[in-house]
């Protein structure tokens, strides 16, 4: 099992890369808008060109996939730690 010092440094990273996939998202959407487009303006990804500038298109779906893989690999982590492990060894307990 890791040591808790390593888990914190991984979860530091996931949620590192979580913030910058928002950062992303935040800056397309507010920085590269299109004139005469409102500021909460906002639509579904696959409309983003409609209100977003192709720079900030391409940022906000990027964004979109870097948080997400930031999210993904948390949850791989701490579905590993919590739930996998103390599972395998409790069915190597029961289970010759």
């Amino acid at each position: 099992m890791p040591s808790d010092t390593q888990l914190l440094i991984v979860m530091a990273a996931c949620g590192f890369v979580y913030l910058v996939g928002m950062g992303m998202i935040f800056t397309g959407c507010l920085r590269h808008r299109r004139p005469g487009v409102g500021l909460w303006a906002i639509g579904p990804l696959w409309k983003a060109d409609e209100y977003l500038l192709p720079r900030g298109a391409a940022l906000w779906r990027w964004g979109t996939v870097v948080s997400f893989v930031g999210i993904a690999f948390c949850m791989n982590v701490v579905g590993a730690v919590l739930f996998l492990e103390p599972f395998l060894a409790w069915l190597g307990a029961v289970v010759p």
